[in-house]
């Protein structure tokens, strides 16, 4: 071989090489995301762990009096179970068609049809807003797909941005939440009226605590089937087989979305919730 061929060859690798910079740097980028994840989502959540205990337990011993009164609490906590993470005002028609569904998946469905802009494009745009550099390109990037119809590329894409949106809140550990929340859960053991955020904040929590737990519960990938709800996991590491659909990327906006608002509340010492109604 002459040198000419071999200065060739030489280019081709290098040329080579450049072209799979970015896809090298990808993978890093998502190696440290998966090395670390499991710190970020114990040291932001965990310590809220105990709340959420504390907030079923006084649910479940609510007087009948008061049963009516408390029901959007229940009712969230009924949507956390299914990975939808609420903050909104409910009105008594949402909570009752959602306190006695079966099939509460449907219900949210139904609704998303009927307002599927605020739901998830006006909301996609929000938490954009609040990102920086990696995370709001990657962002938009998944919802360009999921316009497409292309789910599996969209709930992938905002796995992604929630672990790295977790690495920027890490530090956080709940000061101001369980700040606010110690009151609020003495209202509870008095049946006293809750304001429309204090309703937000519980729904908040108790939605992100349930979500929180089936979405980073680990798995055991060589002995156990894939589970029917998201999990980060199976997403993260390559293994999941479950085709997502339109409302998996919708609960996962709301979830990273979720995140943000608990961010928020930490760094500010009075904070407001804006009244949206579901």
């Amino acid at each position: 071989m002459d040198d000419n061929e071999s200065r060739k060859i030489s280019n081709i690798g290098s040329s080579l090489a450049e072209s799979l910079r970015p896809l090298y740097e990808i993978g890093n980028y998502l190696g440290e995301l998966v090395k670390k994840s499991a710190e970020w989502y114990n040291e932001v959540f965990k310590p809220l762990q105990d709340f959420g205990r504390e907030i079923r337990a006084k649910l479940v011993n609510i007087s009948e009096v008061a049963s009516a009164a408390f029901k959007p609490l229940l009712v969230a906590d009924k949507l956390g179970k299914h990975q939808y993470v609420i903050w909104e005002y409910m009105t008594l028609e949402f909570v009752d068609t959602i306190y006695k569904s079966s099939n509460v998946d449907k219900e949210l469905r139904l609704m998303y049809e009927k307002d599927k802009y605020r739901l998830f494009y006006s909301l996609s745009q929000e938490c954009i807003n609040c990102l920086d550099g990696n995370n709001a390109r990657i962002l938009s990037q998944a919802i360009d797909s999921f316009s497409f119809k292309n789910y599996d590329l969209c709930a992938i894409g905002i796995t992604v941005v929630i672990d790295g949106e977790l690495s920027v809140v890490t530090g956080n550990p709940g000061t101001n939440i369980k700040r606010r929340l110690e009151p609020l859960l003495g209202k509870l053991d008095g049946d006293e009226v809750l304001s429309e955020d204090e309703y937000s904040l519980f729904s908040l929590y108790l939605t992100v605590d349930a979500t929180m737990k089936t979405f980073a519960a680990s798995s055991d990938f060589g002995n156990e089937k894939e589970p029917q709800y998201i999990n980060r996991h199976w997403t993260m590491h390559g293994r999941t087989q479950r085709r997502k659909t339109k409302m998996d990327c919708v609960k996962l906006l709301r979830f990273l979305y979720a995140i943000i608002l608990l961010d928020k509340i930490e760094k500010e010492d009075t904070f407001e919730f804006e009244k949206r109604v579901v």
